[in-house]
């Protein structure tokens, strides 16, 4: 119902009484964009110099990130000389990283006789202390900007305080997330993506195992394999009648073709086998053929034949 106004009828009141020492009560939130909350309170202190009066009274906003353990956040403060009813209220920014699964408000009072009167107590989110920014943009609140602003963040309709997601997060609702293990983002992403074949993903920045012909196995960049042409960090098999060494060398330096003479039967060969003596073959052959009536070769994997 919002905040009531001084003087106005005041309904579901709660009365402290000293002795009992505080009271409190868990409402449970699920936040999807990093709000502003804002702690509001009426309260009044009730006593007379008989029986005597509250010393100090308070209203406290806890929260809680993993939905167990609470940290105090916000902390608003009554005039106990003060015996009318009081409006306080208190705002707490989240970093935009901080998304909160629980939030507690705990009402607090403190002297040895008296009574605290409460009422209107609330937790809410107030538009005019909460900017909205568009996906792939997440709310910074510790910009020099933000800090001039008092007593918090301006909110303006060019989204000034909303900036760019960075490369290795995802940011949606005005929240930024950091990529998780085996994901990666460009800029200014929505969300993260799975690891590319052939590229390395750390700390949601992605990069590929192309730059000198290696590939990647399991997250690290490694030289390619014997038998193997290696390109965009993927490696493939050569083809009959071609070869590779492997390593590090670029892609034009694997899969070369057997020199003639020489020959590689079948794909993923690491180096060419010589024909025999009175075989030969061209460049690039997956067999040799034998020399013509009346040739041959001076040896083994020589080319080309000659008279006899």
């Amino acid at each position: 119902d919002g905040p009531l106004t001084p003087g106005s009828p005041y309904n579901n009141v709660m009365e402290m009484t000293m002795g009992s020492g505080s009271a409190s009560t868990t409402v449970d939130l699920n936040f999807e964009v990093a709000m502003p909350l804002l702690l509001r309170a009426y309260a009044r202190p009730d006593g007379s110099a008989v029986v005597g009066a509250p010393e100090e009274f308070e209203a406290e906003l806890s929260i809680s990130r993993d939905g167990l353990t609470f940290e105090k956040v916000l902390q608003v403060q009554f005039d106990a000389t003060d015996d009318t009813w009081q409006f306080r209220e208190g705002v707490f920014h989240p970093h935009p990283w901080q998304v909160s699964k629980r939030a507690r408000v705990e009402l607090k009072a403190a002297g040895s006789a008296g009574t605290v009167k409460w009422a209107a107590v609330g937790l809410y989110n107030d538009p005019s202390v909460t900017c909205d920014c568009n996906d792939g943009f997440y709310l910074n609140l510790d910009t020099p900007n933000c800090r001039t602003c008092s007593p918090q963040p301006s909110c303006r309709s060019s989204l000034a305080e909303c900036y760019r997601c960075p490369a290795g997060s995802a940011c949606k609702a005005g929240v930024m997330l950091k990529c998780g293990n085996g994901q990666f983002s460009w800029g200014g992403s929505l969300e993260c993506q799975s690891c590319e074949s052939g590229w390395i993903c750390e700390d949601g920045l992605t990069l590929p195992c192309a730059s000198d012909g290696s590939i990647e196995v399991n997250g690290v960049c490694t030289a390619c394999p014997a038998g193997h042409n290696c390109r965009n960090g993927v490696k493939y098999q050569c083809p009959a009648g071609k070869y590779s060494e492997g390593g590090g060398s670029r892609k034009g330096k694997q899969c070369l073709n057997c020199e003639p003479g020489r020959y590689a039967a079948g794909a993923g060969a690491a180096s060419c086998d010589q024909c025999d003596a009175g075989k030969s073959s061209g460049h690039g052959h997956d067999a040799c053929v034998e020399c013509g009536e009346g040739e041959t070769t001076s040896g083994p994997g020589r080319f080309p034949c000659v008279s006899l």
